[in-house]
């Protein structure tokens, strides 16, 4: 009767998923692509079943392509690439592709862009389900040149325009 502690341990089966994300490139000029690898993997001791990598768009940047081997399901604001069951030790990576939009910019633009992984089964450690990365400063100038030739001028025109004349462009 001296011994009435009773202890309960709770051991919960868990994935661990863990992601993380690189800028690969950094775009010159607008309209130019940037692109991100995104590094997956299950480092838990158990199935993380329908395991799901989300990359969330910033306002103004749009999904260009990828490398993953499958078709990822895409709205404005998210891309979502489903991984499936992803096995203890599995891992993975693959590259996405993204353009900053010239509307949404002036002087020098920079972004960062979110991913996370998830599934339907509890995480181990949750920290690391997600990763930011930035874009860098993308200039937002253009170069852009306009030339006009009246006619006027040139070695077979007219050297100058009187008042009247008609001038085409």
């Amino acid at each position: 009767y001296g011994n009435n502690d009773d202890t309960f341990t709770n051991l919960v089966s868990c994935a661990d998923l863990v992601i993380t994300k690189t800028r690969v490139s950094t775009p010159t000029s607008l309209g130019r692509p940037i692109t991100f690898t995104i590094e997956y993997a299950n480092t838990g001791v158990y199935t993380a079943p329908g395991a799901v990598i989300t990359d969330l768009l910033p306002l103004g940047v749009n999904y260009l392509t990828d490398t993953f081997t499958g078709p990822p399901v895409t709205t404005t604001s998210t891309v979502a690439w489903s991984l499936g069951d992803l096995a203890p030790n599995a891992s993975g990576s693959f590259e996405v592709s993204l353009r900053f939009d010239i509307s949404a910019c002036s002087g020098t633009a920079s972004f960062t862009n979110t991913a996370q992984i998830g599934s339907t089964w509890p995480d181990a450690y949750s920290a690391d389900n997600i990763d930011y990365e930035g874009s860098g400063p993308i200039p937002c100038d253009t170069d852009l040149v306009v030339v006009k030739n009246d006619g006027v001028g040139g070695p077979l025109q007219r050297p100058v325009v009187l008042a009247g004349d008609l001038i085409t462009y």
